[in-house]
C-alpha cells in the first residue's frame, strides 16, 4: 500500500491524537532487517561477538509469505555484542 493511502485510511479511523501517536511510532520503526543490521555493523569494521534474536509468534498471511522471509516478518528484536576489528 502506498504511504499516502495508508495515512488516508488511518486518518479515517482515528482521531488526530491517535493518528499522531501511530504515525510517530511508524516513522520511528527500523527500516532494515536484522541481517542488514548485522552486515552494516560488520561493514563499519566491527566483529560480531554474540547475537541474540527474538521472534514473535503469529500467523503470517500467505500473500506476505510469498514475498518476504518469515524471519524478516517476525523478528522482534536483535541484540548484538561487537568489538572493533584490529
Amino acid at each position: 500500500m502506498e504511504q499516502d493511502l495508508l495515512y488516508e485510511k488511518l486518518r479515517a479511523k482515528t482521531n488526530e491524537k491517535e493518528f499522531g501517536m501511530i504515525h510517530s511510532c511508524y516513522e520511528s520503526l527500523n527500516k532494515i532487517t536484522a541481517l542488514q543490521m548485522i552486515h552494516a555493523v560488520e561493514a563499519a569494521g566491527f566483529e560480531i561477538i554474540r547475537k541474540h534474536v527474538t521472534f514473535d509468534e503469529f500467523e503470517i498471511p500467505k500473500d506476505l509469505k510469498d514475498v518476504f522471509k518469515e524471519s524478516v516478518l517476525t523478528t522482534n528484536q536483535l541484540v548484538i555484542s561487537a568489538k572493533l576489528k584490529v
